[in-house]
């Protein structure tokens, strides 16, 4: 769980010496390079102090523990997993623990998120090293959510036990306040008369709850390129907060729209949990927003690098994350790639063609920003991820309105019921065609295998072939217009 080599005071004096030199330095190129430089370093301080915050001793021996629960308990075989917030110091710190079931009694069923819990264990530290198949690190990712430790709970080792959680922040209380509503309106989507699986993929899609999802159901939307959907990203939120643009159109009530627009993301951010994408699209928007009422230019590169530092700056090892890395490099591949391909075939008239065209050159230019990721990762690539998206991103428009709708109508009996009929339909629908999709000869290259500098080498390559198309799309233009003149 390496996360570098250099101790942190090395980075500190490093940052020193370059700001330092670039007070000294009178070249542009040279002072700029010299700060970026500085920057970097900076990032190796924070990620020193960081981790000097999540490294614990434990004691040895066990001992009684009070703590919330913070996330969804989730059945895994014979155990309960969750995430514990454990208040018992000056400082709380999160852990994750795996609650042995008591069938018997099933105390286990009556335990949700914001609960109070006493328990007798022994906490222990991650280990070094982990056996995996693929590159994904997976205690490193706990680190990065800044997990601490892990657990194991007998079934008779613990109890409920109202807390006091005035100690929290504000904006863990908030959170867990959030996260219990979320969890009511899961309820309700299950008493709506959905079936299992289709009512996990809408409270995916639309709430960010992925407990509840099978795993045929996770490697079937892997295989199809489809997973994007159910990781709550910049999709929804854009989704969420272009809706006012339809409602809104008025110069003089822009202001307030994007007030309200921003106030209202952030609380369904929080709502789903904030996960790095969801934040980074949030922090996006809320530039965009920002800009919008001060009747400045958005650009949309310089706001995707503000979002990278204002995260990196609260948590520098989400920098590890393999959602904050999938995350920013699909929209980096949007913004570089979308407008030249969309403008392969010029001025399209038929709006039927354009939005297909727009729609997959959108797919492929996300595509192209994450696949070295997948593979790293995952060891998989999706060869129909093109045409899935044709699937995925409408049933995606639908789904995120309906259930708005069935949440806002739930004082209307026969309403709510109608669209949680239209939920069960595309949803059906969207799995049926997803499991075609995933039946289809050579759906994914699988048992891929690469390296970190693999990874750069593809990245580097995408970038050159880049560089050698728009010189020669540019040459040719102005060719063009000298032979007009």
């Amino acid at each position: 769980m390496s996360y570098g080599v250099l101790p942190t005071w090395a980075w500190l004096v490093a940052m020193v010496g370059l700001l330092v030199a670039a007070c000294f330095v009178k070249r542009p190129i040279a002072n700029s390079v010299l700060l970026m430089v500085s920057v970097f370093c900076l990032g190796g301080v924070l990620v020193g102090i960081r981790l000097s915050e999540l490294n614990r001793v434990f004691p040895s021996y066990e001992a009684i523990h009070r703590a919330v629960i913070t996330s969804q308990p989730v059945e895994r075989g014979k155990v309960l997993r969750c995430e514990l917030l454990v208040i018992d110091e000056e400082r709380p710190y999160k852990i994750q623990a795996s609650i042995l079931r008591d069938t018997l009694t099933g105390r286990y069923r009556h335990i949700v998120v914001g609960d109070g819990i006493e328990f007798n264990s022994r906490i222990e530290n991650f280990p070094n090293r982990q056996r995996v198949e693929s590159n994904f690190n997976y205690f490193r990712w706990l680190r990065a959510q800044g997990i601490v430790g892990q657990t194991f709970i007998n079934h008779v080792s613990w109890r409920k036990l109202p807390l006091d959680i005035s100690s929290l922040s504000l904006l863990q209380r908030v959170r867990l306040s959030m996260l219990r509503f979320r969890e009511r309106l899961v309820g309700k989507l299950a008493n709506s008369g959905m079936e299992g699986q289709q009512q996990a993929i809408v409270a995916a899609m639309a709430l960010g709850d992925k407990s509840a999802l099978s795993k045929s159901t996770r490697e079937t939307f892997s295989v199809t390129g489809a997973s994007h959907i159910l990781a709550l990203s910049g999709l929804h939120l854009s989704i969420i907060y272009f809706l006012g643009t339809f409602l809104i159109r008025r110069r003089r009530w822009n202001m307030p729209f994007q007030i309200v627009s921003l106030v209202a993301i952030w609380i369904y951010a929080i709502l789903v949990g904030l996960s790095p994408s969801v934040v980074r699209a949030a922090t996006m928007l809320s530039v965009y927003g920002v800009l919008s009422i001060v009747h400045r230019t958005q650009r949309p590169l310089n706001a995707l690098a503000l979002a990278a530092v204002i995260m990196l700056f609260s948590n520098p090892l989400m920098l590890w994350d393999v959602s904050f890395q999938m995350s920013f490099m699909a929209i980096l591949g949007i913004l570089v790639f979308y407008q030249p391909l969309f403008k392969v075939f010029g001025r399209l008239q038929n709006p039927v063609v354009k939005c297909i065209w727009g729609m997959l050159c959108l797919s492929v230019s996300a595509q192209i920003g994450v696949f070295p990721l997948i593979m790293y990762y995952f060891g998989r690539f999706s060869c129909y991820f093109f045409l899935t998206n044709f699937v995925a991103i409408p049933a995606l428009y639908v789904v995120l309105y309906c259930a708005l709708a069935f949440f806002l109508f739930s004082f209307v009996p026969v309403v709510q019921a109608f669209f949680a009929l239209v939920l069960q339909t595309v949803v059906g629908w969207l799995i049926a065609a997803l499991e075609w999709f995933s039946s289809l000869p050579f759906a994914s290259i699988n048992d891929i295998n690469i390296s970190p500098l693999q990874v750069l080498m593809i990245y580097a390559l995408v970038g050159c072939l880049y560089g050698i198309v728009y010189y020669l799309h540019k040459g040719y233009v102005q060719a063009g217009l000298r032979r007009n003149r």
